[in-house]
């Protein structure tokens, strides 16, 4: 591979049998792509088409069909020979010479009496040899081709003999029937908790994690302290288990904010404060505390937090990589550090003075450094990280907590987001997100006031919006029903609505179709937004409609009669206002 070409190394990991799909079979559209290799979703297609189009090696015809601009297969496919469509390892050739002059070998020399038994295991072990490294370039991580859609299509059919056997047999014993159903209906959640614990049982998930990362969040999203003070600099993400995460202490009621915010906002005095108190005992005692030998020590320091406090009022708050690049002698405070408990939470492990003036100021966001995680909380990403192989690799969006946005996503939300927010009239009340997932937009929604309800009924999916909720300390609610089938869905009347990537689901059978007419009818909504399906998306089902028409139904069947387009999501689907 040339390390050069950028669009060689962007193409990677499982969009690499995409464009080997394209390649082969160019010119083809979504639809064909993820049809022939089995991907989960029209969007899971829709990101790795699109990840290939901004690497400069597809481009789009006049039809919105995929081809190929750039051949890059002779890198990307370094040690495999091209017949016609088909891959082949380059070794397979040496394989199959190598065996048959092996044959020839034995077959011919007789003499001495043992030379053929010598030339045969020498043979042998070169066939061993050749044969484990084609094997091992056959499966090298990143590649595959058609045959494994085949051993799919083998599994599930398996799968479904076996369901239809278990049907048969069982019926004459209904506790068994039932617990063996369950078994087999939850097989695939099954085996991956069972990847999920042994991942976490070797203790590989700190390979997963960017230990010198510098995530930027809210000062206010750090409610409490740790219960054990970790510098970063010792530490620097061990993983570490123990009752350390217990939220006890919230830092507000600690003597250092208090101090801060008494001397700082109100004019004190420090030596009336408990922390210089508390701080000048322990000096007094013998100890040297931030380099504090006697009182006149511990005063010049908390002058310094005073200077501090005007630099960072009169000036942009700044990480100690930007100090340290614009002082020739930086300040000695290190950035401030925090912990991450089992459930997520945020806790102050170290830099207490810089976050308690970021407090008071009101500073919107600043750097932290990550000191320690508890092994529950590491527990629970390595599992994200798990599920993410059984989605392709991808989540389907972006997660918010500061630790988990370097999982990779098909959808990043932010643009969604940031047109909805300027186009919706509401700026508080109530706001339904329909099929939300991992609860992105709730979770941005929240912040700027709003009550929110999410709405997910698919039960992997679910299992962990409910963590990344506990995670973030949320308050909004999730709703496990459908849509259609929540009866409740018609006794609140709700501000906004999102129906992001959904309706078009509900286009599939004329029962699903019915019930989406009657929800949009008895709908109570002030706005609602909405993207239109792809028309591939539509193609198979009940009714099949274009952009322009899905608008129309909508606007004719609910209580909305107005529509305006807002924008285009990056994945080509146009996003509607209805109001």
């Amino acid at each position: 591979m040339k390390m050069g070409d950028r669009s060689v190394l962007s193409v990677r990991g499982d969009t690499v049998p995409v464009y080997l799909f394209v390649l082969r079979n160019s010119p083809c559209d979504l639809k064909d792509v993820q049809g022939a290799l089995k991907l989960s979703s029209a969007s899971m297609a829709s990101y790795h088409l699109s990840r290939l189009v901004q690497a400069g090696v597809l481009g789009r015809t006049e039809d919105g069909r995929y081809n190929v601009v750039k051949d890059i297969s002779a890198d990307l496919l370094e040690g495999y020979v091209k017949f016609g469509r088909r891959f082949t390892p380059q070794l397979i050739v040496t394989v199959a010479f190598t065996g048959i002059l092996a044959y020839y070998a034995y077959l011919v020399l007789t003499t001495p009496p043992d030379l053929d038994d010598i030339v045969a295991a020498v043979y042998s072990s070169s066939i061993i040899l050749l044969w484990y490294e084609t094997v091992r370039l056959r499966m090298r991580k990143g590649w595959r081709n058609g045959s494994q859609a085949g051993w799919q299509h083998w599994w599930l059919e398996t799968r479904r003999r076996a369901v239809d056997f278990v049907d048969v047999r069982l019926l004459r014993y209904p506790h068994a029937h039932s617990v063996v159903r369950w078994i087999f209906g939850n097989s695939k959640w099954i085996m991956f908790r069972c990847k999920w614990w042994l991942a976490d049982f070797f203790n590989r998930n700190i390979r997963t994690v960017d230990l010198d990362k510098t995530p930027w969040l809210s000062p206010e999203e750090i409610v409490y302290s740790s219960l054990r003070e970790f510098d970063f600099r010792r530490y620097r993400g061990a993983v570490i288990g123990g009752d350390w995460d217990q939220v006890e202490r919230k830092f507000e009621d600690s003597d250092v904010y208090v101090a801060f915010k008494q001397v700082l906002v109100e004019g004190g005095d420090w030596t009336e404060t408990a922390f210089y108190r508390h701080a000048l005992d322990r000096i007094s005692s013998g100890e040297t505390l931030w380099g504090c030998a006697d009182e006149n020590d511990l005063m010049q320091r908390c002058k310094g937090f005073e200077r501090l406090y005007e630099s960072m009022r009169n000036t942009e708050y700044k990480s100690q990589l930007e100090l340290l690049l614009s002082r020739p002698r930086p300040s000695d405070l290190v950035e401030v550090a925090v912990s991450i408990g089992r459930y997520g939470d945020l806790l102050l492990s170290n830099g207490a003075p810089r976050l308690a003036i970021a407090k008071l100021l009101g500073v919107k966001r600043i750097p932290v450094k990550i000191a320690v995680r508890h092994r529950g909380w590491m527990t629970l990403r390595v599992g994200l990280l798990q599920y993410a192989k059984t989605l392709g690799g991808v989540l389907y969006q972006r997660l918010t907590h500061p630790d988990l946005m370097d999982i990779p996503a098909a959808h990043e939300c932010e643009d969604r987001y940031s047109m909805i927010r300027r186009s919706m009239s509401a700026r508080g009340g109530c706001l339904l997100d329909i099929g939300s997932n991992f609860g992105y937009f709730c979770h941005r929604f929240e912040d700027d006031g709003f009550e929110c309800y999410a709405v997910e009924n698919f039960k992997e999916t679910f299992y962990w919006l409910k963590k990344l909720r506990r995670a973030e300390n949320r308050r909004f609610k999730i709703v496990t029903d459908s849509i259609l089938e929540w009866r409740q869905v018609n006794e609140t009347h709700f501000d906004v609505v999102l129906a992001l990537n959904v309706f078009y689901r509900f286009l599939r059978t004329k029962e699903l179709y019915e019930k989406l007419i009657a929800l949009l009818k008895n709908l109570q909504m002030g706005e609602l937004f909405f993207e239109t399906p792809n028309i591939e998306e539509t193609e198979e089902g009940y009714r099949r409609y274009s952009p322009s028409d899905f608008v129309a139904l909508i606007t004719q069947v609910s209580r909305l009669k107005r529509a305006e387009l807002i924008g285009e999501a990056p994945d080509g689907r146009q996003l509607y206002r209805l109001y």
